[in-house]
């Protein structure tokens, strides 16, 4: 205190607290002749589910990162999270655990690297580990794809193998590169649909993306036939959207050039004629009434009314269009990461292991709210 005293005329000191509270409480318990002498500053710091999503974005969903988790894994992580105890310390410790433990654990994620390091890994790879690769439940499959000559190179040509290693690692970075972009612009045209058929965040998404083909689920279902229904406006905004995500990542030129084209054609429709914009224009014949009865009657109705035929207007044949490019994007980049050979040097997938060691240290969050009352 006299220090402080003794240089207060040379040096400016200031004293910051950090208080959990609001300037409500404070300006109540302290007298108007301090409280005026101080001044507050608000700040709110972000909920854990927000840190966690940041965590998601700089480090899982990302392809500059080549060490990845399986759905699996996620779902662990995710799961001691949101039903333990709400820490992204923890969470990224148990990043941490997977990390070194595939590592210890999986002798080719030497081949878990930048995309040169491991093209130039797999040129020198030891006899052994070309064996290794040739039993990986990925390659193995991959070589049942091929030709019955090519097969025999694959099992018995350790030249052969190293080559083909190359190019299906040049194959996995490309597919994390795609793979990505179209996530998130997939995340933000499904992420504010009603009921969230595809999922509220993006990693929920991309659980689904990786462990099964998402275009033969329901949920994908129900998201296209939400998207069919959005007006113009949300449909525009909607891929302005994800335009903006291929600019950011300016990778998929082409992808992002047929959006903008889609996007200048909807802009381009003018107002169409209130018959056409309700979409219910229908193309019937005459119904010739005759003596029959009920039944005969029910049959006639019935297959005059699957003759209908519905006349879309102009803006729905491209809406049509745009969800159909869409789905195309879906089925092209967002296969599922385990039909990818090679998969294992880079996706650690032991949940196991995982939850057997995490468990021990996890409490449920209702005994640790408990403890601290």
């Amino acid at each position: 205190k006299m220090l402080i005293i003794r240089y207060t005329q040379e040096l400016p000191f200031i004293f910051i607290f950090g208080i959990a509270t609001s300037p409500s409480a404070i300006q109540h318990r302290l007298p108007h002749s301090v409280s005026s002498l101080l001044c507050i500053e608000v700040f709110h710091s972000l909920s854990c589910t927000q840190h966690l999503a940041s965590v998601f974005d700089k480090l899982i969903l990302n392809s500059q990162f080549p060490f990845k988790l399986s759905s699996r894994v996620i779902q662990v992580l995710v799961g001691i999270f949101l039903y333990h105890d709400f820490s992204v310390q923890n969470f990224v410790k148990g990043l941490q655990f997977s990390m070194l433990e595939h590592f210890k654990s999986q002798p080719l994620s030497m081949l878990c690297c930048q995309k040169q390091e491991a093209l130039l890994s797999a040129k020198t790879l030891s006899k052994k580990n070309v064996e290794r690769i040739r039993h990986l439940p990925s390659f193995m499959r991959y070589v049942e794809t091929q030709e019955p000559q090519e097969q025999v190179r694959l099992l018995t040509n350790d030249e052969h193998v190293k080559e083909v290693c190359q190019k299906l690692l040049k194959n996995l970075h490309k597919y994390h590169k795609n793979y990505y972009p179209i996530l998130q612009c997939l995340h933000s045209l499904t992420s504010s649909l009603p009921k969230f058929p595809l999922g509220k965040h993006i990693r929920e998404l991309h659980v689904s993306c990786i462990e099964k083909n998402l275009w033969e689920t329901e949920e994908y279902d129900s998201a296209l036939q939400l998207l069919r229904i959005l007006a113009k406006d949300e449909l525009v905004a909607a891929l302005r959207k994800c335009a903006e995500i291929l600019k950011s990542t300016k990778i998929l030129q082409n992808v992002l050039q047929q959006l903008e084209d889609f996007i200048g054609r909807l802009e381009a429709l003018e107002g169409v004629s209130s018959e056409d914009s309700s979409g219910n224009g229908i193309i019937s014949g005459k119904m010739e009434y005759q003596k029959t009865d009920l039944f005969q009657l029910q049959k006639t109705l019935l297959e005059k009314e699957s003759r209908r035929t519905k006349r879309m207007n102009p803006f729905e044949v491209l809406r049509s269009q745009v969800i159909e490019f869409i789905d195309s994007l879906v089925r092209e980049y967002l296969t599922p990461a385990e039909l990818q050979p090679l998969n294992e040097v880079c996706y650690y997938s032991s949940s196991g292991v995982l939850r057997q060691r995490l468990n021990h240290k996890a409490q449920p969050q209702r005994l640790v709210m408990q403890k601290r009352i």
